[in-house]
């Protein structure tokens, strides 16, 4: 791809339906790319393997379909490419910003809900 074109993605979370608030961000940054020539790019952000799905996933892109929100090739998952995210934590890492957590999972999981 020549750096002259420009890309936008659209990272919806597969945990759950397509909210309004996505929907809403979703298709300003689509108008806006489109309107400027630029790729759209759908990347799932599925890490969260214990909640994200298959059928969750199809709703959202049928949303994003029924709304008239389309994107340039596949649907990538973020889960299928983890080597930058581990480059980027090394990175991180190597100038001593990365910390320890002192909570258990437990304690996340509680304050996440």
């Amino acid at each position: 791809m020549p750096p002259s074109v420009r890309t936008t993605r659209l990272a919806p979370s597969p945990t759950g339906g397509l909210h309004l608030g996505n929907a809403r961000s979703f298709l300003l940054n689509w108008a806006l790319a489109r309107k400027s020539g630029w790729r759209v790019v759908m990347r799932m952000d599925d890490l969260d393997v214990a909640r994200s799905n298959p059928e969750t996933e199809r709703t959202i892109l049928d949303s994003l379909d029924w709304l008239g929100i389309d994107f340039d090739g596949p649907v990538f998952r973020q889960s299928s490419d983890l080597a930058p995210y581990r480059a980027a934590l090394e990175h991180l890492s190597e100038h001593g910003l990365v910390f320890t957590c002192a909570r258990s999972r437990r304690e996340l999981k509680a304050a996440a809900e």
